[in-house]
């Protein structure tokens, strides 16, 4: 299956270049020479279709790859400019996790249940109570940002590692282009495969995505669609941490819990957004662009989200579960939520002549069903589904500037009016002052009333249940920060208020904390020695409840960058180090998905190195790195979670190649 999804893809590649390579007007106005440019006087060595094929190809030596990201807020409210990320400074960290927090608890492999150890961090991309284990492997349009280029461009990436029984494979691949120079259209596979060092931890993880947007004058749109798929075989954490810290036992030998465990899992989500701009347009520089801004517009999206997950044994180890409420032998639990979103905004654009600020509102119609097992007596194995369905009605709005002034801003609020939700409110605050080109403040303020997830309030399955009355979740949250470029330096602070907040038992079973404040400071520097580098960050936090996240977290990176060859290999070689404090690491639960609380052992105080060495040539990145160097040395306390440790030392490399024709 996953080779005929990579022979199609690579023939839409081919077809779709065909396709912009013959369009003589298209690369004309892509070029943005419509009438400067001749091609009367190119050189031609025939007539007809010769002489066609001669200007379009001198047409294309001509064209300068621009490639433009930008993302739209609020679901077509305003857009916001993006650079591509070609460097090649974080090539070599794989895992998404690390990308996205520098310390995180999980089952320890490349891919898999992870969730951040920095509090302030856990804002998951989803409404889904058993997919925010995956939150950081799943492409979801929140995440998206819509394209428009001169040329076709296609990213291809490919990394692999370790032996044949426990390696680990990377692989996507994308292409967009534009049709014209107001409609572009592009396809994204990516597909990540980890055997996993101990028994029975294999996972897998794959996704297709298909996107296109146009925006001229009046109409705009922006459509995403996608499918991500998961598998992954659960193990239940080793038997005995014995066979880590004082043995040399490989790891494929060590004898772990389960055998006979998996999780499946999907999500598909449709988002589309139509704009039409209203009055007479104003021509305005944004940066370094021209655009044209009109008066107002209205603007109406949709979004849907399916997603769907099982947890399946085919036989059931004897006292490792406290309790089989369905059967003694085998398992199957599943769960699935549908989401369905329609808003409607009136939007009052921003005048970037005046001071005057661009301001929105609307309604937002969202409904959602959950569907579930119900207990059914004592009769055992036998599974009966139910479903549950909420409603509700909410305005919003919110008022924004965004352009290059000293002070960009971007207000809102959304509050419940009618249906099953009209308790719930929200205001969000985020502020950049810009003292200079160099130095910003920013304050980002957030206030959230909310119903608790309904699988927190209910769920069934073969070893857990719950039946819960929960009150409205509350959380404030404040951030404050300032940066400097000169100096490469980025510090702040939050404080992190939550009423009713739920955690995890070390039963597994969803409680509430009436009071819970949490305080946490961050530094973030850069220090360059002539081509010496030392990336610094460095997290703390103290919380008033003991929930299970470290006080100390640091990530470092240590290396050496330069050039060579007349400056047309560009390398960098070094070193990462990631450790946190010691701290009641959680546990993880393979039937939920959940990371929980415990307080019989502390872990921490490890460091986990890694060695890398980065290049780059053109448009070609290369790296190798043997990644957690560490575990060769005499410590092996390398524990992430209970009963779950790290993968041991492993090498690695890759390649990522970007076409911009």
């Amino acid at each position: 299956m996953r080779r005929l999804v990579v022979i199609l893809i690579v023939n839409l590649l081919s077809i779709c270049a065909i396709g912009q390579v013959n369009n003589e007007d298209l690369l004309r106005n892509l070029n943005g020479n419509n009438n400067s440019q001749s091609t009367s006087g190119m050189p031609h060595s025939g007539h007809g279709h010769d002489d066609k094929m001669t200007k379009e190809d001198s047409l294309r030596a001509l064209i300068k790859p621009v490639y433009k990201l930008y993302k739209w807020r609020h679901s077509g409210v305003y857009s916001l400019k993006f650079e591509r990320d070609s460097s090649i400074d974080r090539f070599h960290i794989l895992n998404i996790a690390n990308l996205k927090s520098i310390s995180n608890a999980s089952v320890g492999t490349l891919i898999g249940p992870s969730i951040s150890n920095i509090l302030m961090e856990r804002n998951y991309n989803t409404d889904y109570l058993f997919f925010r284990p995956y939150d950081y492997y799943l492409t979801k349009s929140i995440n998206h940002l819509d394209v428009n280029t001169t040329t076709p461009f296609t990213d291809f990436k490919f990394i692999s590692g370790g032996s044949k029984t426990t390696g680990e494979t990377i692989f996507s691949i994308k292409h967009t282009q534009n049709i014209n120079p107001f409609w572009n259209i592009g396809i994204e596979y990516n597909y990540q495969n980890d055997e996993g060092s101990y028994m029975n931890q294999a996972a897998q993880i794959y996704d297709f995505n298909a996107f296109t947007s146009y925006q001229k004058e009046r109409l705009g749109f922006s459509f995403f669609i996608t499918n991500n798929r998961g598998k992954f075989e659960n193990n239940g954490g080793i038997k005995r941490e014995f066979w880590i810290r004082d043995t040399s036992v490989s790891a494929e030998n060590i004898p772990v819990n389960h055998m006979k465990a998996r999780t499946e899992m999907y999500s598909k989500e449709l988002k589309a957004f139509l704009q039409y701009r209203i009055g007479k347009a104003k021509e305005m520089i944004k940066g370094k662009d021209t655009i044209n801004v009109y008066p107002t517009k209205v603007v109406y999206s949709f979004r849907q989200e399916e997603n769907y997950r099982s947890f399946k044994e085919e036989s059931i180890p004897a006292n490792f579960f406290a309790n089989n409420y369905i059967s003694d032998t085998k398992t199957y639990d599943e769960t699935d939520y549908l989401q369905n979103t329609h808003k409607l905004k009136y939007v009052l654009n921003t005048d970037y002549k005046t001071i005057r600020p661009g301001v929105y509102g609307g309604i937002d119609y969202t409904e959602k069903r959950y569907c579930y097992f119900k207990e059914a007596s004592a009769l055992k194995a036998k599974y009966l589904k139910d479903f549950t369905w909420f409603r509700n009605t909410y305005i919003e709005g919110g008022v924004f500037k965004q352009d290059s002034g000293k002070i960009q801003y971007d207000l809102n609020t959304k509050i419940g009016i009618l249906g099953d939700y009209k308790s719930e409110k929200e205001f969000h605050a985020d502020i950049t002052y810009n003292i200079d080109s160099l130095n910003h403040f920013n304050i980002n303020s957030r206030y959230t009333d909310k119903l608790a997830e309904f699988n927190y309030t209910h769920f069934f399955s073969n070893h857990m249940k719950w039946d819960n009355d929960f009150k409205n979740v509350k959380t404030f949250s404040t951030s404050l920060s300032y940066k400097n470029d000169k100096f490469n330096i980025e510090i702040g602070g939050n404080i992190l208020k939550h009423k009713n907040y739920i955690y995890f038992d070390e039963n597994i079973q969803p409680r509430q904390i009436d009071e819970m404040t949490t305080l946490t400071a961050f530094i973030k520097h850069n220090f360059e020695f002539y081509n010496f580098h030392l990336l610094n960050t460095l997290y703390y936090q103290n919380t008033n409840q003991d929930i299970g996240i470290p006080k100390y977290s640091y990530y470092g990176s240590l290396y050496y960058k330069n050039t060579l060859f007349k400056k047309h290999l560009l390398f960098m070689v070094g070193t990462d180090i990631r450790m946190n404090s010691k701290f009641f690491a959680p546990k993880y639960d393979m039937v939920t998905g959940a990371f929980y609380q415990q307080s019989d052992k502390e872990y921490g105080n490890y460091p986990k190195m890694d060695f890398f060495i980065n290049l780059k040539i053109k448009r070609t990145i290369i790296f190798c790195k043997y990644e957690h160097i560490s575990s060769l040395f005499k410590n092996t306390n390398y524990f992430i979670t209970e009963k779950r440790p790290m993968d041991p030392g492993m090498f690695k490399f890759g390649f990522r190649w970007i076409f911009n024709d």
